[in-house]
C-alpha cells in the first residue's frame, strides 16, 4: 500500500484529535515546500508535474507551452520526463506537431528545459519552481494544502474540463494588477466611445450559430445594434449582409486555444477585425494571449471583467462578462439589454431531443470539420455521456429565463425570431401565435 494511502486509511480510523495530527504529518513536506517560495513573482519559474511518461503527451505539452507560455512569460519552464524504456533522453528529441494542433512559429526557447527526472513528488516540484502545472491531478493529494494553493494549477487534459481555461489565463494571471486595471479601463472607454458614435437604435439584434441563422438572409437588420457570436466571423458573405458592430467570443477550447478549430477562428477573427469596422468583446483573461499572438489587433479587442450577478443593464458599466456558462447569457444578452429596450434573437435554436453533442450548428457559422480537434486537444472538455449535454442545455435554459425575467422587470422586451428548444426563447417567439406545430418540450428529458 502506498504510504500516503496508508496514512489516509489510518487517519480515518482514529479519533478526530489524533486524525488531525496524522494529517499534519502527511502534509508536512507539502507545507514546507509551499512555504519555500511565494509564487507571485512577475516573471515566475514554471515546472510541470508529474514527469511525462508518454511521447504523445510530451508533444501535446511542448506545443501548448509554445503557444500559451511565449518567450519572456516565465523565468524558466521545466518539463520533466520520467525514466521509462520507451521514452527517454538517450536520443535527440523531435517535436512534430500533433495533427489536432496548429503549429506555432518556431523560435529559440532557451527558457524551456527538458530534463530526465525520477523524483515524482509534488514537494520536489514545489521546491523547484514558483508555479507547478499539474498534468495528472490524481497525483495531488485530495484535500491537501497543495490542492488549494494558487501555486498549483490543474492542466490535466484527461481529467479537468477547465484545463483550457487554466492554460489560456496564464499570461493574464502574471500581469500586474495595475496593468490589468488599466487594460479594463481602456476597453471601457473605447466601448463607450464606440456606442456614442453609433445612432441611438431602438432595438438590438443578437445572432447565434444555430441552424436558424440561415433565416438572416431574409431580412434587413440595419435599424438596430448588431451583435454576432464567435464562429459567424468566418462567413464573409454573412458579415457583409449583417454589418455587425460587435463580435463576442469567450470559450477557451473553441476559440482561444491552439487546436485546429480555435486556430481557424483566430485566422477568421484576424481577417475580420483588420478589414471591417468591427470590434471583438471577450473576457479579460484572453487579452494578453491575444496580444501575444495578434499584437496588431490591439485597440480592436475590448476586454470584459467578470461581474457579479444579478446582471446590470447600465450601459455606462459595459462591458461586463457574467459567469453563466454560455456566451448568450454571459455577454450577449447583458450587452444588448444595456444598449436597447427591445432585443431580438436569431440563431439560438437550443438542443433538440435527438441532437448529439451540445446542439446543432448552422453550416454558415461553424468549422464542422475541425470540431474533433477540440476533443483531441482537450479530451475532458467534451462530455462523454448524453446526460451531461442535456443537463447543460437545461441549465442554459434556466439561466436564459432568469436573465430575461430580470430584463423585463427593468422594462426590456425580448423577441425570438426563430422557433427554439430554449424554453425562454420559445415563450418569446415572434411567430408563436401563428405556429401550427406543437410547442417544443419546455425541458429536455
Amino acid at each position: 500500500m502506498p504510504v500516503a494511502c496508508g496514512i489516509a486509511t489510518i487517519a480515518m480510523s482514529l479519533p478526530p484529535t489524533l486524525a488531525r495530527a496524522v494529517w499534519r504529518i502527511r502534509e508536512a513536506p507539502l507545507r514546507r515546500a509551499l512555504a519555500a517560495r511565494r509564487g507571485d513573482h512577475p516573471v515566475p519559474s514554471v515546472r510541470f508535474f508529474p514527469p511525462v511518461a508518454q511521447e504523445a503527451e510530451f508533444l501535446d505539452l511542448w506545443h501548448k507551452v509554445a503557444y500559451y507560455m511565449p518567450p519572456g512569460s516565465a523565468a524558466s519552464i521545466t518539463i520533466p520526463i520520467a525514466f521509462t524504456p520507451s521514452f527517454a533522453l538517450d536520443r535527440p528529441l523531435e517535436f512534430p506537431v500533433p495533427h489536432y494542433l496548429a503549429p506555432v512559429p518556431p523560435v529559440p526557447r532557451p527558457d524551456v528545459h527538458v530534463v530526465q527526472d525520477g523524483d515524482r513528488s509534488l514537494a520536489h516540484a514545489l521546491r523547484a519552481a514558483d508555479l507547478v502545472y499539474v498534468l495528472d491531478w490524481s497525483a495531488v493529494p485530495a484535500g491537501s494544502m497543495a490542492a488549494e494553493s494558487a501555486r498549483v494549477r490543474n492542466v490535466d487534459r484527461h481529467g479537468s474540463s477547465m484545463e483550457a481555461w487554466t492554460w489560456a489565463s496564464f499570461l493574464h494571471d502574471q500581469r500586474p494588477a495595475l496593468q490589468r486595471d488599466a487594460d479594463l479601463e481602456a476597453s471601457r472607454q473605447q466601448l463607450q466611445a464606440r456606442i456614442a458614435a453609433l445612432p441611438r437604435y431602438p432595438v438590438a439584434y443578437v445572432f447565434g450559430t444555430g441552424p436558424s441563422l440561415e433565416q438572416a438572409w431574409q431580412r434587413d437588420f440595419s435599424d438596430g445594434y448588431r451583435i454576432v457570436c464567435n464562429m459567424i466571423v468566418g462567413n464573409a458573405a454573412l458579415l457583409d449582409h449583417l454589418q455587425p458592430h460587435f463580435l463576442v467570443a469567450g470559450d477557451a477550447a473553441y476559440h482561444f486555444s491552439l487546436n485546429q478549430h480555435a486556430a481557424a477562428f483566430q485566422r477568421d477573427l484576424d481577417q475580420a477585425l483588420v478589414t471591417r469596422d468591427l470590434q471583438l468583446i471577450t473576457r479579460d483573461i484572453y487579452g494578453p494571449l491575444l496580444a501575444a499572438h495578434h499584437p496588431h489587433l490591439r485597440g480592436r479587442v475590448l476586454l470584459a471583467p467578470s461581474g457579479k450577478l444579478p446582471v446590470q443593464f447600465d450601459p455606462r458599466r459595459l462591458p461586463i462578462y457574467y459567469p453563466m456558462g454560455n456566451i448568450l447569457t454571459s455577454l450577449m444578452l447583458p450587452l444588448a439589454s444595456a444598449l436597447a429596450d427591445r432585443v431580438c434573437l436569431l440563431g439560438f435554436d437550443g438542443r433538440a431531443p435527438q441532437d448529439t453533442g451540445f446542439w446543432k450548428y448552422a453550416p454558415a457559422a461553424a468549422h464542422a470539420d475541425l470540431l474533433p480537434a477540440i476533443a483531441a486537444a482537450h479530451p475532458h472538455f467534451i462530455p462523454k455521456t448524453n446526460a451531461v449535454f442535456v443537463d447543460y442545455a437545461n441549465q442554459h435554459g434556466d439561466n436564459t429565463e432568469s436573465l430575461m425575467q430580470a430584463g423585463e422587470a427593468a422594462g426590456k422586451r425580448y423577441v425570438c425570431l426563430n422557433e427554439s428548444y430554449i424554453p425562454a426563447c420559445r415563450k418569446r417567439w415572434a411567430g408563436a401565435v401563428e405556429a401550427a406545430t406543437p410547442p417544443a418540450p419546455t425541458r429536455l428529458p
